[in-house]
Parts: C-alpha cells; sequence; structure tokens
C-alpha cells in the first residue's frame, strides 16, 4: 500500500472494526451478506465477507480504506472480481453504497451488528 492508503486504511480499521450485516439487492433477489473488519499486525484494515444463503464463507477482503473528511469507504473482493464504495454514517454504525460487479452497480447497505 502506498503511505496514503496505509493511512486510510489504519483510519478503516480503527472506525470501522467489527462485524456487520447486509443486504445485496439485485432485482428482486435479496442476499444476505456478512462483513467482518479487524486490524493486521500493521494496524490496516482486513476483513472477510460471507454470503451464508450462496454456501460461500471466509470471501478475503483487501484495499479496505476510510477517507476521514468524508466518511467514504472502499474495499475489494478480488476473488469475486468486486469492489464496494460507501460512505459511513450514525457514528460509524452503518454503510450505505454500491457493489461493483461484472458491470453490475448494486445498492448494498451494512449496519454494524449490536447496534440500533
Amino acid at each position: 500500500l502506498s503511505p496514503a492508503d496505509l493511512a486510510a486504511s489504519k483510519m478503516a480499521a480503527q472506525r470501522l472494526g467489527g462485524n456487520w450485516n447486509g443486504t445485496l439487492t439485485s432485482g428482486e433477489a435479496k442476499i444476505p451478506l456478512s462483513l467482518s473488519i479487524s486490524t493486521n499486525k500493521d494496524g490496516a484494515a482486513t476483513g472477510i465477507m460471507a454470503s451464508p444463503d450462496q454456501g460461500l464463507k471466509d470471501i478475503p477482503i483487501s484495499t479496505i480504506t476510510y477517507t476521514t473528511n468524508t466518511a467514504k469507504i472502499h474495499f475489494a473482493a478480488r476473488g469475486l472480481g468486486a469492489t464496494y464504495d460507501g460512505v459511513s454514517f450514525n457514528t460509524h454504525t452503518w454503510m450505505t453504497g454500491q457493489w461493483h460487479q461484472a458491470g453490475q452497480n448494486l445498492p448494498l447497505n451494512f449496519r454494524k451488528i449490536g447496534s440500533k
């Protein structure tokens, strides 16, 4: 990671660390997802995703960044050829954004587990 990306990843670990649930909406389909963000030995954010209804688990998440002045979030699921761009709000307990995969941009919102 570049120094700027490393700083943004460390901020993501601080602000977004924890477990999240979300729902990916594609037409009539609603696909439940889980996301876990933690801190690696360098202090940067690392994570995994799961799609229980599709039998997928431990999907590695990389390039997790958080931009402080705009509360923008970005991460990649390279194994799926997908990225996520969103915004965090409500004291970092909600993320709203778009899942980008196979030329599609689909709404995907996450709520931190344990938040109201």
